[in-house]
């Protein structure tokens, strides 16, 4: 999928105590004319979690990972299914340098599902699409390992952060019943951010994100490079009433992907150039001792060959409800837009996600 940037602030690098949260959620996306894309619905169940905790004074430590269940139901009614565990990633980080320099390293456990059938491949193919931003957006990549070096600090009346990472792919057979060795390329990640106070109580950031790939690889030979991404994201937050707002707007390039000698006598082919545009806001109002969470995403997608683009307009509501260290986070988000699967061929499509996030946090030291 297209890189997207968190729009956290840009002086907080990483948070002393500990948290730990679970999510399940429930997303659900139906075409109006399941016959012009071949498609009728896509499901997803998710069960997601994440941890954080200072083993030290100076060392924190990060655990994400989770399940999916992913169907999807075609124009004639038969279904696919692909369920299984993601993969799981460990974080960590170490603070320098009155916590302005962050040094961070990364392990990807392979516990995810990589090897797939023809079936659950379609699965993970409409999961993944750029255009629906689905919560998992695959089960499995055979793992990886790599470092992130974060800098933040205020420069006068700016915040200024720049980050720079690598992550190492590694070698697996996505196909079952199919012996070969394929290998993601590395991905070098490189972002950036600046962001000020406007007004009273405003805060305006903008960040950047260029991220490159090695060639992917095939039994040892080039395969294909999946081309370059480059993103803008400018938020602005703003104080409202009892709360806060925030409104953002951003923009991805993808570079087309080029195939390499590899890939040769393979079913495959080169993809693209793409381009994602994101636009949205929300508000967070305190009632009845908890907080009110709206939000409004659009998400338009466009390729440069047509197929498989289109746009997602959602709508959220969500409350936090705080019982102790404990924060209960029902939420309700409806979709609605339009997607275009074959050239001239396009259905609406209209869905919804429900879920409940819980949150345990204790304070930092």
């Amino acid at each position: 999928g297209l890189l997207i940037l968190s729009w956290a602030p840009i002086s907080a690098q990483v948070a002393p105590g500990s948290a730990v949260g679970a999510s399940a959620y429930l997303e659900t996306v139906s075409l109006s004319d399941a016959e012009a894309v071949g498609l009728e619905q896509i499901d997803l169940f998710t069960f997601l979690f994440a941890g954080r905790t200072a083993v030290a004074d100076r060392l924190r430590v990060g655990v994400s990972g989770g399940f999916a269940r992913g169907v999807l139901t075609r124009p004639d009614g038969s279904e696919s299914t692909l369920s299984g565990l993601t993969d799981t990633q460990i974080t960590v980080s170490m603070p320098f340098a009155r916590e302005f320099l962050v040094v961070s390293l990364i392990g990807v456990l392979p516990t995810g599902k990589s090897e797939v059938n023809a079936f659950e491949a379609e699965v993970a193919n409409v999961v993944a699409a750029d255009l629906l931003p689905f919560r998992v957006s695959h089960w499995g990549a055979g793992g990886g390992f790599g470092a992130n070096v974060g800098f933040a600090r205020p420069l006068g009346p700016l915040g200024v952060a720049l980050g720079v990472g690598y992550v190492l792919g590694r070698e697996y057979n996505p196909i079952v019943d199919d012996d070969f060795a394929f290998r993601p390329g590395n991905a070098l990640t490189v972002t950036g951010g600046i962001d000020a106070g406007v007004g009273r109580a405003g805060k305006l950031a903008v960040q950047f994100a260029v991220q490159t790939y090695s060639d992917d690889q095939f039994d040892g030979g080039n395969l294909y490079n999946a081309g370059d991404r480059f993103q803008l994201m400018g938020t602005y937050a703003f104080p409202v009433g009892s709360g806060s707002g925030l409104a953002y707007a951003g923009f991805v390039h993808r570079t087309a992907g080029d195939l390499g000698d590899a890939s040769v006598g393979l079913p495959i082919a080169g993809t693209p150039s793409q381009d994602l545009v994101l636009l949205g806001g929300g508000v967070r109002l305190a009632m009845g001792g908890g907080v009110l969470v709206t939000d409004l995403a659009v998400r338009i997608f466009r390729r440069s060959d047509a197929l498989g683009q289109g746009s997602v307009s959602r709508l959220g509501l969500g409350y936090e409800w705080p019982l102790g260290s404990l924060t209960f986070i029902p939420a309700l988000r409806a979709k609605f837009g339009s997607l275009q699967m074959i050239e001239g061929d396009s259905s609406g499509l209209n869905g919804f996600d429900l879920g409940l996030t819980v949150r345990y946090g204790s304070p930092g030291r």
